[in-house]
């Protein structure tokens, strides 16, 4: 067992949440793939500099892209059905 960061957001506060070590081994191997070239980006809501699991061209990517686009890209490269999810 892990526990993943998650940052706080306009509704929610910051929190930890449990996942399996297979969730933080895929998400070192993302950090290694990614392009290298990702500034940080200023969050929002903190003011910090952070530097975001899937951003592109120096913005954020939203939740409908990541659900409709990358999770499903990434299901299929796993052999993950969709409905499992």
């Amino acid at each position: 067992m892990c526990y993943l960061d998650i940052p706080a957001s306009k509704t929610f506060k910051a929190f930890v949440k449990p996942v399996a070590v297979v969730v933080k081994e895929r998400i070192d191997a993302w950090l290694q793939e990614r392009p290298v070239n990702q500034a940080p980006l200023v969050d929002e809501r903190t003011g910090e500099r952070v530097s975001y699991l899937f951003q592109f061209r120096g913005k954020r990517m939203g939740a409908g892209v990541i659900n409709r686009t990358i999770i499903p890209m990434l299901c299929a490269k796993a052999g993950v059905p969709l409905g499992k999810l």
